[in-house]
């Protein structure tokens, strides 16, 4: 099973989220956080096999700094409502593994999270 911890503010893609991955093969929601620096402590209770960071832009890094210095081999996904080229950028710089935007397809943030973790997948199956 992969467990995903959510970091979002908007309550409807939250909820979005949760159905989404509960109703996978090998997934669970695990925990969600509002974007603050709390979301940080929550995942380290909860240790999922990946974090979702919804965020509107590049106000997020230091958040994501902070998952990556408590938690630095959990792989982040962020997922942006104002996507770009700079922002894409700057979440790699900042060590995030996939980004995506809230607009993409939530199969495309699956099948990442099955790459990055492959042994939950063969585990599972």
């Amino acid at each position: 099973m992969i467990r995903v911890f959510v970091v979002c503010d908007d309550p409807a893609f939250c909820e979005t989220l949760d159905n989404f991955f509960n109703l996978q093969h090998n997934f669970q929601v695990c925990g969600k956080a509002p974007r603050n620096l709390a979301a940080v402590q929550k995942a380290r209770t909860l240790l999922p096999d990946v974090a979702i960071i919804v965020a509107n832009g590049v106000h997020e890094f230091k958040l994501i700094d902070n998952f990556k210095k408590s938690m630095p081999q959990l792989p982040l996904f962020f997922m942006t409502t104002t996507p770009s080229i700079e922002i894409e950028k700057k979440a790699f710089m900042h060590g995030i593994d996939a980004v995506f935007s809230v607009d993409d397809e939530l199969t495309s943030v699956a099948l990442n999270a099955r790459e990055v973790c492959p042994e939950k997948r063969v585990a599972a199956a």
